[in-house]
């Protein structure tokens, strides 16, 4: 029987949709999505695109909810990994968002590679 220091240690798999990693603490986790987002909107600017976001609560629909308290939107878009792999499809997450805000609700999904 090997130890969680032995596993820890090993080199981390790839697997689609990137590297598992282990959970991190929530202000890691909170700091790490703040880096990406800023990355992101550095590249849109760049582009030529006018963007912006933040960083919210990682349950989608208390984040959507916290969104809607907070200013009005005409439609709600859901991006999500694959059908076959998306934890929020397998939940009917568009169709539950579109019953409890009362808003059109688009998805899209990442292709499968």
């Amino acid at each position: 029987m090997s130890d969680l220091a032995s596993i820890a240690a090993l080199p981390p798999m790839p697997v689609v949709g990137g590297v598992p990693t282990i959970a991190a603490p929530p202000e890691e986790a909170r700091r790490l999505a703040q880096a990406k987002l800023r990355a992101t909107l550095k590249e849109l600017t760049a582009a030529g695109a006018t963007a912006g976001g933040e960083v919210c609560d990682p349950d989608p629909m208390r984040a959507v909810q916290d969104a809607v308290g907070r200013q009005e939107f005409d439609e709600i878009i859901v991006s999500t990994l694959p059908a076959r792999l998306s934890r929020w499809l397998h939940q009917d997450l568009p169709a539950r968002l579109g019953r409890k805000f009362h808003l059109p609700v688009t998805h899209v999904a990442a292709k499968d590679v």
